[in-house]
């Protein structure tokens, strides 16, 4: 399930009625990770993707910068827009995405890529 960073489960409904379309929001979620970024898309709505935040340079992890509106690769200088798109190397490809799914309220991330990439 997808929580905040205090640890604690983050609701759907409440997650959408206090985010905007377009910020990447902070979660955790997977074991193995520490943090990715869930998408709000317009509607609001949640993607069905979120953002691995690992950089695919050399596997730093990137931040998002609210003032730049990218996420920021603290090493090199990569830059990548809300959707994890490459907008500045010297990363050449996007960062990686895994799956999202909201059902009863309740969001989870799936470590598996999304069947298919809306980039």
């Amino acid at each position: 399930m997808a929580l905040a960073e205090d640890g604690k489960q983050i609701e759907a409904n409440a997650l959408l009625a206090t985010t905007k379309p377009g910020i990447p929001i902070l979660v955790k979620g997977l074991p193995d990770r520490s943090v990715d970024y869930l998408i709000i898309q317009d509607g609001p709505q949640i993607a069905e993707y979120a953002i691995s935040p690992i950089c695919t340079h050399l596997g730093c992890t990137v931040e998002w910068d609210l003032e730049k509106n990218h996420f920021i690769c603290p090493c090199h200088g990569s830059q990548y827009d809300s959707q994890g798109r490459v907008v500045r190397g010297p990363a050449k490809r996007s960062l990686p995405l895994i799956t999202v799914v909201v059902k009863q309220n309740q969001i989870r991330l799936v470590d598996r890529k999304p069947a298919v990439d809306p980039r």
